[in-house]
């Protein structure tokens, strides 16, 4: 990265030290602390640094959720363990488009396809809080990184960033959430941002008979990131799930998503 890049590092550091005191402190010390980590994010500087960022905009929850795209206010019993595997298919992720249509160009795929694995574990603490942690691996992935860099090639395999979850339980229907994404991934390959990131959230849900519904909002903190005429920068997050059991362990799904 450049200069721009490197002194942005700083102020993620400093909303990753806030996010972790904020989750493991009281209720009340839990606002303060995230509206100070927010504050610290938004004054950081935003010069776009060039290279890549994860391509991907679904990132499931943490392992043994209800739902896939959002995180209901639950939380594990203390010593509580949950284990996940997930699999996911992605396409056109990248793409190049016409300016004046729309439409994406033929052969214009910068990522086209890729396939997904992520491994999850959550754990239970006292006091109503859940850590957990989930990497994806991008078992394999198509298309043509020449658009945008000549001279390079898209790899086929790669690691995602890592993301690691804390979540503290309100009381009611209400949590409040972090999640810290570590640089484990290749913004190169398109499968990682190349630097932190945090994103406290807001999850509310509740439950009644076979109904099940959980809804979040939050705000994704990151430098900004440029290839050619795309920037990849802050954005507000969200979402909303429900589920109805049909019988036994089935449920029927229904799940949006935004950023």
């Amino acid at each position: 990265g450049c200069a721009a890049g490197g002194g942005s590092s700083g102020g993620s550091w400093l909303v990753i030290g806030v996010a972790l005191v904020s989750i493991l402190g009281g209720r009340r010390r839990v606002s303060a602390l995230v509206a100070a980590g927010l504050a610290a994010g938004l004054a950081a500087p935003h010069d776009a640094r060039g290279g890549g960022f994860d391509a991907v905009t679904f990132r499931p929850t943490p392992a043994g959720s209800a739902f896939f795209s959002q995180d209901g206010p639950a939380v594990l019993y203390r010593g509580g363990l949950r284990l996940g595997l997930g699999f996911d298919l992605a396409s056109d992720l990248l793409v190049v488009r016409d300016p004046d249509t729309g439409e994406i160009l033929m052969d214009g795929e910068v990522v086209a396809s890729r396939a997904m694995l992520h491994l999850g574990a959550a754990f239970g603490l006292p006091g109503g809080i859940e850590v957990a942690a989930d990497l994806p691996l991008a078992l394999a992935q198509d298309g043509d990184l020449a658009l945008v860099r000549p001279d390079d090639e898209l790899a086929t395999t790669q690691l995602g960033d890592l993301r690691i979850h804390g979540k503290r339980r309100l009381g009611g229907h209400l949590a409040l959430a972090a999640t810290i994404g570590v640089p484990t991934g290749s913004a190169d390959a398109f499968t990682g941002d190349g630097q932190f990131s945090f994103t406290p959230r807001l999850i509310a849900g509740f439950e009644v008979g076979r109904l099940a519904l959980a809804a979040s909002a939050g705000y994704r903190m990151r430098s900004a990131a440029s290839t050619t005429n795309l920037t990849v920068d802050d954005e507000v997050v969200g979402g909303l799930a429900g589920s109805v059991r049909v019988a036994g362990r089935v449920w029927l799904l229904a799940e949006v998503y935004v950023a």
